[in-house]
């Protein structure tokens, strides 16, 4: 009988291999052909394999300031300055190659998911 139990032991730890969880990746080439790698460059996901939160994928941001200064008319020797300037910033943002991200998989192990940019401390 010890056969048998050993047999369906064997079969049990086969059938329940550990899940892998959170994983750092670094991004190797950028997008739109996008290869991230894993576990030590063992292991490299394309984008056949990987989707990516949108606040990820390369996009240009634009700010606008808008500045207004003047002096205190008020004292006896003060001057009076107005300055109004109007200016638009832009922002380039996305994965770059050499990024650290952080990717989830799916259940079933055939799709990685990049949540976010992280930094190491």
């Amino acid at each position: 009988m010890a056969y048998e139990t050993d047999l369906a032991k064997e079969f049990k730890k086969r059938d329940n291999e550990k899940p892998i969880g959170n994983i750092v990746g670094r991004v190797v080439a950028g997008l739109p052909d996008i290869k991230v790698s894993i576990l030590d460059d063992n292991v490299i996901l394309g984008k056949d394999k990987l989707y990516c939160c949108n606040s990820l994928l390369s996009h240009d941001k634009q700010a606008s300031i808008r500045l207004t200064a003047s002096t205190d008319t008020q004292q006896e020797h003060s001057h009076s300055i107005n300055i109004n300037t109007d200016c638009s910033l832009t922002f380039s943002i996305g994965l770059n190659i050499g990024d650290l991200v952080l990717l989830q998989h799916s259940s079933d192990g055939t799709k990685w998911f990049i949540v976010d940019k992280i930094t190491k401390l």
